[in-house]
């Protein structure tokens, strides 16, 4: 999906507007949090030492704001979960949560799923 379209679906609803804009930002942040390339390569080149700790990786369901912004065929995999009167389907997404760890130092947490 698209970040425009991910960002058009999060702004629609106000109750779902807590990130909040670059601007918000100190001033030597904003062009990180703006960069549209790799932040994994980025930061492999300004640390001397980089890892990538894994944290968690589990089969499960996203969270409300991020299903809002899955497409519908895979709004389809949820259905019935939210019913008790249903038996829920095999959940079809990855979860996956890592630390970005810079020259020994936690630098970026990431949260991210994966269908």
């Amino acid at each position: 999906m698209r970040i425009a379209a991910v960002n058009s679906t999060l702004r629609a609803d106000p109750a779902r507007q807590r990130w909040h804009g670059v601007a918000l930002a100190p001033r030597p942040l904003r062009g990180w949090m703006t960069d549209r390339g790799s932040l994994t390569q980025r930061l492999q080149r300004v640390s001397a030492r980089f890892q990538v700790i894994r944290l968690a990786q589990r089969r499960g369901r996203p969270c409300s704001d991020e299903a809002e912004c899955l497409t519908a065929a895979q709004r389809v995999a949820m259905a019935g979960m939210n019913d008790p009167r249903t038996t829920p389907r095999p959940l079809g997404f990855l979860v996956r949560e890592v630390l970005l760890e810079c020259d020994g130092q936690p630098t970026i947490f990431a949260h991210s799923v994966i269908a």
